[in-house]
């Protein structure tokens, strides 16, 4: 058995064979018979090179002012979406605990979203002050003493280091003057669905 291949008809234009029948782009083979010889054709090839650098400098250009639009358009709907979070989150709480009272069920469910009553333990974390861990650490550090302490860096250490080495907040008043209690409580988590 013999196969049968057709040939394809081509020509060239622009320096790119083309299926005449289907006008697909099938290879670049260059300029016929084009090669750099002298000044002239030098700066026709370097002119190909300054067009094409140019284009992309162009699209890079659109894609940063497209960005920037839409960096701005993101943070003036999450501003608008931050104030009704700061009218709205208080009375959204109200509700949710009213509706879910006596239910088993944390959750309340509606076509927008959900509310969720979520319980958290009372725990210890790092005060909002700069360097609080940093300073913790120190504290941490002259509470054991040098011959005590393990290698503790700032990247290495966790809150429960500083727990363990100052167990006692009424003992150790220095190294919990950079940790917040954070009490057990219920919060709101409200879901909407969008951008999961």
């Amino acid at each position: 058995m013999s196969e049968c291949v057709a040939e394809i008809e081509t020509e060239i234009v622009g320096g790119y064979e083309i299926n005449s029948q289907t006008g697909e782009i099938l290879r670049y083979v260059g300029e016929p018979g084009f090669h750099v010889h002298d000044l002239a054709t030098c700066e026709w090839v370097l002119e190909r090179f300054a067009d094409r650098e140019a284009q992309i400098a162009g699209y890079q250009a659109k894609l940063k002012a497209v960005t920037d639009n839409l960096n701005a358009m993101i943070h003036r709907e999450q501003s608008k979406l931050d104030r009704l979070h700061e009218r709205f989150d208080a009375e959204l709480d109200a509700y949710a605990r009213q509706q879910l009272e006596g239910r088993k069920e944390r959750t309340l469910h509606t076509t927008y979203g959900s509310l969720s009553l979520r319980k958290s333990k009372e725990r210890w974390t790092w005060a909002k002050g700069k360097d609080a861990m940093a300073k913790a650490v120190e504290c941490v550090k002259k509470r054991l003493g040098p011959d005590r302490v393990r290698v503790v860096t700032d990247e290495t250490v966790t809150l429960e280091t500083v727990l363990e080495a100052a167990p006692d907040p009424s003992a150790d008043t220095d190294t919990y003057a950079f940790l917040e209690f954070v009490p057990a409580a219920e919060k709101l988590t409200i879901k909407t669905g969008v951008g999961k």
